[in-house]
């Protein structure tokens, strides 16, 4: 499994292009389309599965453009699954004043479900706290944590959908899973080894 961070071609948010064989997913499309569909062409891949870790904007500016352009379905925990259509729970609306929707996932997660796309396969740990629908992705010895833990901390519980005491029950369980040899590729930030990041906290 190879992955590939493509944050620099647009909002200031990881995105990553993962991929096996010829079998690939986008995990929070917050590139630019035109860098994404470049990405998939030039490596030759096959885009199977769209993973939004959470549905607050920074995530998902990409997200109906590159559904448009592959024809591939995109994944969301139900939790968050209005945050699409809503500008204000997306934070469209709060942080860069624009009304700006997108429309509904294809996929609503419930957590704890194993998701496969050709020779990718992924575990969805619900985690919830920064928003009521974050999710972290683990693919092998990857863990995908979207906003819920960064290598020198964690999302904020005050914008929609933020809830402190889940966020901390959350961060629990990623803590107790930090004997296991688990990079995390936060939604923002710099990856981190799961045991370094997690003594951050």
């Amino acid at each position: 499994m190879q992955i590939r961070n493509l944050h620099r071609t647009g909002w200031p948010s990881n995105c990553y292009l993962v991929y096996e064989g010829s079998d690939a997913v986008v995990i929070d499309p917050s590139a630019h389309v035109r860098e994404l569909t470049a990405a998939l062409a030039e490596a030759g891949l096959s885009l199977r599965a769209i993973l939004l870790t959470h549905g607050h904007f920074d995530h998902i500016l990409s997200l109906d453009t590159l559904r448009d352009a592959t024809g591939a379905k995109a994944y969301l925990h139900r939790g968050d699954a209005d945050f699409p259509g809503d500008a204000a729970k997306s934070c469209y609306l709060t942080l860069i004043g624009r009304d700006i929707r997108h429309r509904a996932a294809d996929v609503l997660l419930e957590g704890g479900e194993v998701v496969q796309f050709g020779r990718l396969t992924f575990t969805v740990l619900h985690t919830p706290g920064h928003t009521g629908g974050c999710v972290c992705y683990r693919a092998g010895d990857a863990l995908f944590t979207g906003d819920t833990l960064f290598a020198e901390g964690y999302g904020r519980t005050d914008l929609p959908g933020g809830d402190p005491a889940a966020l901390r029950q959350s961060l629990a369980r990623l803590t107790a899973m930090r004997d296991e040899p688990l990079t995390i590729y936060p939604g923002h930030g710099e990856l981190s080894g799961l045991a370094d990041a997690v003594a951050m906290l």
